[in-house]
């Protein structure tokens, strides 16, 4: 079907070798619900970046880990129900791609119950660290996951999980007909030889560039993949010295963050939903009006990576300057 092949090559992180996988997956799928194809291409045209940020608990401890500020037990968890209720009632077309994640989302008593109840209605991504509980039955996770078909996008953190272990996970998935896309950030923590198991295990496994500090407190990387990456303007935003700015997270593909946090509340950056900090709405009070809107902030500066290819900011003069 050319239309397979058009939303396969759209799909960033899907090698050449799975393409006949996910092929087949997605031949599955749409057979058994036409209308999984209209969901899959609105994800080819993505306006929203909506995501739920199920459970900001993890069961690793990454010292790399960019989620600054998170207290990890201390956000109230809303239920999962009126999260679901919300996003059923409200999301329109352009707003039915949807990432779970934390944190790990799948410590989360109610994770499974979760995606069952919206992967009908939602192109849904979930991003794993495949070390929680959840997958030790791998058997028993595979039953289920492939009766509840979605994207999984498979986190290795060396400093934690066994890399033999990843791999046999990642390729027991793909084996059974699921998309999952794995990868890595690449720290100096990655040694020689889980470097050499990764990339040598046939499964598709990527690095992506570590963004942050080096070991010398220099902001890295200065040069990066994206055609409209400026070292200069990601000094601006993400290189310390927080000062007050205006805001928008608007991007050049037209994407706005509706970040949902575990207790309901939306923001619109990463680091303001990390740090509980100065949300644009909440579920029970309606899909926000001011996604869109310039939002005054304190934290340019302080920025979180995961945004600064998605937002536009204008800092404040501070008092006195000319």
């Amino acid at each position: 079907m050319a239309m397979i092949r058009q939303i396969l090559k759209m799909i960033p992180g899907i090698e050449q070798a799975n393409l006949m996988r996910h092929r087949r997956r997605l031949k599955r799928q749409l057979a058994d619900n036409p209308d999984r194809l209209r969901f899959e291409l609105d994800r080819l045209e993505q306006r929203y970046y909506l995501a739920y940020f199920m459970d900001m608990r993890c069961n690793y401890n990454c010292s790399y880990c960019i989620q600054s500020g998170v207290q990890r037990g201390g956000y109230t968890r809303t239920p999962p129900d009126e999260v679901i209720a919300y996003l059923l009632e409200h999301a329109q077309a352009k707003e039915r791609c949807l990432g779970i994640l934390g944190g790990e989302a799948t410590v989360h008593p109610e994770f499974k119950r979760t995606v069952e109840r919206l992967h009908q209605s939602f192109s849904i991504t979930v991003t794993t660290n495949l070390g929680s509980k959840l997958y030790e039955d791998m058997d028993a996770f595979l039953e289920w996951a492939v009766a509840h078909p979605i994207e999984w996008h498979a986190s290795f953190h060396a400093e934690f999980m066994d890399p033999n272990l990843f791999v046999s996970r990642v390729r027991r998935m793909q084996e059974a007909g699921l998309l999952c896309i794995p990868e890595g950030v690449d720290t100096a923590g990655v040694s020689e030889a889980q470097r050499e198991i990764l990339l040598g295990s046939g499964i598709g496994f990527h690095f992506q560039v570590y963004l942050g500090f080096d070991a010398d407190g220099t902001l890295v990387p200065k040069e990066y993949p994206d055609p409209a990456f400026s070292y200069d303007r990601y000094v601006a935003m993400c290189g310390g010295n927080p000062r007050p700015c205006t805001c928008r997270t608007i991007s050049r593909a037209h994407h706005a963050r509706h970040l949902i946090a575990p207790d309901g509340n939306i923001y619109n950056c990463h680091q303001l939903l990390y740090r509980q900090l100065n949300p644009i709405g909440h579920i029970r009070s309606g899909w926000p009006k001011r996604l869109l809107d310039w939002q005054e902030c304190n934290l340019l500066g302080d920025c979180n990576p995961c945004d600064m290819g998605d937002m536009e900011f204008r800092e404040v003069p501070s008092p006195g300057a000319s």
